[in-house]
């Protein structure tokens, strides 16, 4: 009679089964993914009825040869949505598609990759821009979304999709674009038609898809950051290779180039950034902000502008912090938390349902009950600012990075949304960006006593005594004024006679030396 497999994996076996994800996949898991990568791990053995040792061999051998794509489909993020970080699309539709099509009426022809186009919601997004501006009659346009999961791109083909994927979708969009049938909403045909689908790993070399000088415009949105390095490198040098010369690239608002590629330049306009394969003419040296409430960012030529195109956003709304501190106390009245007030009694008791559930650790269900609210409502700074802490609580920290800089980029004046986002950064072990983060969220908002503790926290850990006295001391003193709001939102489910309980024992900590 044969012994039943041990299926419960050891620490040895996540660490070679998340090795054995990053070669065939590209993705890597930190942190607190760690628990959900065992999750996952311990599901596979279970369908397999494999030990570890044995799934390993098999794997190896090509004796699993499905297990790939399945994993894909279990292991990747599929968070999006239409039209998805509207002031991209401001700029697609309003500087980079004119210009494209300018620069190609003697082929009149477009040709347009989606690369991590998870549920279809981006490249159909980009169809419709297309069709905003006209839908090129006569023009040979071609767009392809890929993705690894294939899970994904079969819903993309069914092109059928619920009312938080259409939450930035405005009502004549839906209208002229979408049939609905039930709680569904159907795309039209002319649009699903626009779109071709594949299923492409970026970790394998498919040359007759990469081939030279294929695409005049990419979006690889939300998809470098998950990858592991070597791997990112490899996929925007195989982007570079697939893309004429003056073609445009758009990656997410929590990615850059710098460290990944230097083929590139930086451009800007309608308050985002992105770039442009080999051609300086349009880099952020030239593209000025004009709006009181957009971000400048720093300018110059020669020296200055090469290593402003190397900036990633991030990097060029930090060069305006002195700017942004001069208006703090005037456009603090727009961060956007709406008067309680003045909110529909829906919108509040949809809030205090999903807090009453956040304070019970309940975020599965407090997320979803943010997703069925009403869509006028997506836009609103107090829910998606509730959801970012959500996410982050569940561990999806990419997620919340993402949401966090989507927040962020629109309202650099807004204190808590640079919490958030210091937050997801801290979590996932970035100390450098959380302390950027927590400090500027200090300076816009100087009785905030979450960064200055957080600062004060960080600081004791790395050793620097004098800075985390500091800080905590001013943390400890704001801490009788703040917000409860912010508290139950950034004290980790501490109250506020708790957070002071922290403050004072990490100080007598410090008092005390090593």
């Amino acid at each position: 009679m044969s012994a039943t497999p041990m299926l419960t994996p050891s620490g040895h076996d996540i660490v070679q089964f998340a090795s054995a994800v990053k070669d065939r996949l590209g993705l890597l898991f930190p942190g607190r993914q760690q628990d959900w990568l065992r999750d996952i791990f311990e599901q596979r053995l279970r369908v397999k009825g494999l030990d570890a040792v044995a799934y390993f061999s098999q794997l190896d051998a090509g004796a699993l040869p499905e297990e790939t794509r399945v994993l894909a489909g279990a292991l990747t993020v599929g968070e999006t949505f239409f039209f998805r970080h509207k002031e991209q699309f401001d700029a697609l539709r309003n500087h980079v598609l004119p210009r494209l099509i300018a620069a190609n009426q003697a082929t009149r022809s477009l040709r347009i990759l989606s690369v991590g186009c998870a549920s279809g919601e981006e490249p159909y997004s980009i169809a419709m821009a297309l069709e905003a501006l006209g839908g090129l009659p006569g023009w040979d346009v071609t767009i392809v979304g890929v993705d690894v999961n294939p899970k994904a791109i079969e819903k993309a083909r069914a092109a059928s999709y619920g009312a938080w994927s259409l939450r930035e979708t405005g009502a004549d969009e839906r209208q002229r674009w979408f049939r609905m049938s039930g709680s569904s909403y159907f795309l039209a045909p002319s649009i699903r038609e626009r779109v071709q689908f594949h299923e492409l790993n970026l970790t394998q070399p498919a040359p007759e898809f990469w081939r030279s000088q294929r695409f005049d415009l990419v979006f690889c949105r939300n998809v470098l950051m998950y990858l592991d390095p070597a791997v990112a490198r490899q996929a925007v040098a195989r982007i570079h290779q697939a893309t004429v010369p003056g073609a445009y690239l758009f990656l997410g608002h929590a990615e850059h180039l710098r460290d990944l590629s230097r083929d590139f330049q930086l451009c800007q306009s309608h308050s985002c950034f992105y770039y442009r394969h080999g051609d300086a003419g349009e880099a952020i040296d030239v593209a000025r902000v004009r709006d009181v409430d957009r971000v400048e960012v720093p300018t110059g030529s020669g020296a200055a502008a090469e290593a402003a195109a190397d900036m990633d956003w991030f990097e060029a709304i930090c060069g305006a912090t002195q700017r942004v501190r001069t208006l703090g106390q005037r456009l603090r009245t727009k961060a956007g938390f709406s008067n309680t007030a003045s909110d529909p009694t829906e919108r509040g008791s949809a809030i205090a349902k999903a807090m009453a559930y956040f304070r019970h650790d309940q975020f599965e269900q407090a997320l979803r009950l943010l997703g069925d609210v009403d869509p006028s409502w997506y836009r609103d700074p107090e829910i998606q600012l509730l959801r970012i802490v959500l996410l982050a609580h569940q561990g999806e920290l990419k997620q919340a990075e993402c949401a966090a800089s989507t927040l962020v980029l629109p309202r650099p004046w807004m204190a808590e949304a640079h919490h958030a986002l210091g937050l997801c950064f801290e979590n996932s072990g970035d100390h450098a960006s959380a302390q950027t983060r927590y400090k500027m969220a200090a300076q816009l908002d100087p009785l905030f006593a979450m960064p200055r503790m957080h600062l004060g926290l960080m600081a004791r850990r790395q050793g620097r005594g004098l800075d985390g006295k500091r800080e905590l001391e001013d943390a400890l003193l704001l801490l009788d004024t703040e917000q409860v709001r912010r508290i139950q939102l950034f004290g980790g489910g501490f109250d506020r006679r708790a957070l002071h309980d922290v403050c004072r024992a990490e100080l007598r900590a410090l008092r005390a030396g090593p």
